[in-house]
């Protein structure tokens, strides 16, 4: 029943969707590549003397007219393809690491003949001329008469170009980072295009991101999901702390999910800002993801609200699913391993008995259309741990579809307070018989210890210590295993949850989703952390031999 809303926020170019239309030129016209010259293997390092690590971007290859361009920043790496149209740089595709997401309408990104204060809009945001004649001081040498583009999609992010050199600075005031020529290859010093690597081998984590070495073994990936102390503010360089703790910690996947509704709140029109945070955050530490689709959120039926009120089976519904998993898919590959169609079905299923039949045909659909653009990614739906009881009885036709079985797992007993620690071998070995012989991907794993569930830091030890026990025990049972959170939640967060859940007054509800964290409110550990990096040691130790 655990369930928490954090999305990665270490994204910088993620794109805002919405039609838009490009303002009318206000000076003479000259090429884009006068302020922005474009070749393979030039590089502009910008640095800040504040931060150790600095701003990067480079022409990584040439792809026909088109130029792919890497962004490197103490927060994320993304990429995207640029095409010269006069005085206009269009975009032509997006990505972080894997497969490019196409953007057939090529949106006009750069446009270096618009007169200061001029702005567009379009799906990468609005873009604005802020001026054409800012002075900018880099290592004793001043670059006159530089544009500055301001980019607000979501980051407000501040960009000035210098004549014959392109990037000169990036941000602005105390907070700028400038060029360091020391360190770049400029227009004029670039050498020949030279061979690139394949893709799978360009996935580089940004400056400072450990690089992991994923299990080879037959042991499973280790997650946890990264959240900031409750008593710390929702900042960049928080979430990035907290992510690095997870990674240092031995996390080896990442968990993800996207709500339909919040997808496509409209027909048709899309919007993949978080899953671009997500998945930049993901690729710059060459993490694989499991990805969940929100079709259905546990109680609730989360569709566009157009749809609500149409069934499983409608036409309409299904052609727009179909639709969304085409845009989504061709993101996810080359970094997701699994995939799931609705998160904690059973909540729902078991409300709406009738809508079972028509929920495994319109699952039949997406698996079968994930497996035509990505045959490499395995399907499943999520189920809490005591739901997989349906498998057997209402849900069997839909059993006989999954790859694999992706559980959520937190014993709980009906009025929300904690099952002993003791049932954790009971409960494994039934979800392993349940699987019949399928791997299994635990989703979250979690133990409150807050007062109301009757939970505490010691019973919650002694479960982290049960279930390394279990999944030592048979290592290859599971391919993946996430950990619920790294810390907990503050009382507004968790106050949010038990209303979506129609529970705001049940303080048990509240305590089971406030209490999962590793770490308390003060951001200080509970024992079950060093259960936590000790077990994970453990389990590579074991690999290994």
């Amino acid at each position: 029943m655990s369930r928490t809303a954090f999305a990665l926020t270490l994204g910088l170019l993620a794109g805002c969707l919405g039609p838009g239309r490009v303002a009318a030129q206000g000076v003479p016209a000259e090429a884009a590549s006068s302020f922005l010259p474009l070749r393979v293997g030039e590089k502009w390092v910008l640095r800040n003397p504040h931060q150790q690590k600095p701003v990067i971007f480079e022409v990584i290859r040439q792809e026909e007219q088109t130029f792919v361009v890497r962004s490197t920043t103490p927060w994320n790496m993304s990429e995207w393809s640029l095409a010269p149209h006069g005085d206009q740089y269009r975009m032509t595709s997006y990505g972080v690491g894997g497969p490019m997401m196409p953007l057939p309408e090529q949106p006009v990104y750069l446009d270096f003949s618009q007169r200061a204060g001029s702005k567009w809009s379009n799906r990468l945001g609005t873009l604005l001329v802020v001026s054409r004649t800012t002075e900018v001081r880099a290592g004793g040498r001043s670059f006159g008469d530089c544009i500055q583009i301001r980019h607000k999609a979501g980051p407000n992010l501040l960009f000035t170009f210098a004549r014959g050199v392109g990037y000169v600075q990036f941000g602005e005031g105390s907070q700028a980072f400038v060029l360091d020529e020391s360190s770049s290859i400029l227009p004029g010093q670039a050498g020949p295009p030279r061979p690139e690597a394949p893709r799978s081998a360009q996935l580089v984590a940004p400056p400072g991101l450990k690089t992991r070495i994923l299990s080879t073994g037959a042991g499973p990936l280790i997650g946890i999901t990264p959240n900031r102390y409750a008593n710390e503010p929702l900042t960049v360089d928080v979430m990035t702390a907290r992510f690095h703790q997870t990674l240092d910690a031995g996390a080896t996947f990442l968990v993800g999910n996207g709500k339909w509704s919040e997808m496509e709140s409209h027909e048709g029109q899309y919007s993949f800002e978080n899953l671009q945070q997500f998945l930049s955050a993901a690729a710059g530490a060459n993490l694989p993801i499991s990805f969940t689709l929100r079709g259905i959120d546990t109680i609730a039926k989360d569709v566009p609200a157009d749809l609500q009120r149409k069934p499983w089976s409608d036409p309409q519904l299904r052609a727009r699913l179909i639709r969304l998993v085409d845009q989504l898919i061709p993101q996810l590959r080359g970094r997701a391993r699994w995939f799931m169609f609705g998160y904690e079905i059973d909540g729902y299923l078991s409300q709406h008995p009738g809508d079972a039949a028509a929920f495994a045909d319109l699952y039949r659909l997406v698996k079968a259309r994930v497996k035509e653009l990505a045959p490499e990614i395995q399907v499943s739906s999520t189920f809490t741990s005591k739901g997989l009881e349906l498998l057997g009885g209402p849900l069997a036709s839909l059993n006989e579809q999954l790859d694999f079985l992706a559980v959520t797992y937190s014993p709980l007993e009906a009025d929300f307070t904690v099952e002993d620690p003791s049932v954790v071998p009971r409960d494994f070995e039934r979800i392993r018989e349940i699987a019949g012989g399928r791997k299994i991907v635990f989703q979250e794993v979690g133990y409150p210890t807050a007062a109301a569930t009757r939970g505490s830091d010691e019973l919650q030890a002694q479960f982290y210590r049960n279930v390394f026990t279990e999944i030592a025990r048979d290592r290859s049972a599971f391919s993946a295993v996430n950990f619920m959170t790294l810390a907990d939640l503050s009382d507004a967060d968790s106050q949010q949850f038990a209303s979506f859940y129609g529970l705001p007054h049940n303080s048990a509800f509240r305590g089971s989703l406030q209490s999962l964290g590793l770490f308390d409110a003060n951001g200080h550990a509970k024992p079950s952390w060093e259960i936590l990096e000790n077990g994970i040691r453990d389990l590579r130790q074991a690999e290994r031999r």
